[in-house]
């Protein structure tokens, strides 16, 4: 009789094990697919990029108002990626000012190879060159190409 009752509790424990477990995997995949539909703001900086900075492809840029989107490609999976806009502390001033900007990646020693695709967001009005509104600057985004940016948003005509 004693070694039914511990046998019954020995399989009452691994179902409750088990049982635990496949909710957890079920609330980290759950987060995992609210993690990738996220869509990350923050601000522009300016300053310098580092020289060393993992492989982002830029697919699309667009800018609305003070917004820049970004729907970029990268390698990762197993950390949470950060990403930073960084505009170059020199502006050349021509006919309208240009300015080189950099995604800068912090793959926080990710080493997975999945391929993610996500959107990001930036506000870039730190970008303007006077920030004077409906000024224009060209953004020049380093692996995608020109960008024109109209400071607190579209020049009306």
């Amino acid at each position: 009789m004693s070694s039914l009752y511990y046998y019954f509790i020995l399989a009452s424990l691994l179902m409750c094990s088990f049982t635990c477990s496949c909710s957890s995997i079920k609330e980290r995949n759950k987060a995992a697919t609210i993690e990738e539909n996220t869509i990350v703001y923050q601000k522009a900086i300016i300053g310098e990029a580092p020289e060393e900075n993992p492989n982002t492809e830029i697919l699309d840029a667009t800018i609305d108002g003070d917004v820049l989107t970004l729907k970029v490609n990268y390698s990762g999976g197993c950390e949470e990626q950060l990403f930073d806009l960084v505009g170059s502390s020199i502006v050349m001033k021509s006919f309208p000012p240009q300015r080189e900007v950099t995604l800068v990646r912090n793959a926080r020693g990710d080493a997975c190879r999945e391929l993610i695709t996500k959107e990001l967001t930036f506000d870039v009005s730190e970008l303007a060159y006077l920030r004077q509104k409906g000024e224009l600057i060209i953004l020049h985004l380093k692996g995608f190409g020109e960008l024109s940016y109209y400071f607190g948003g579209q020049q009306e005509e």
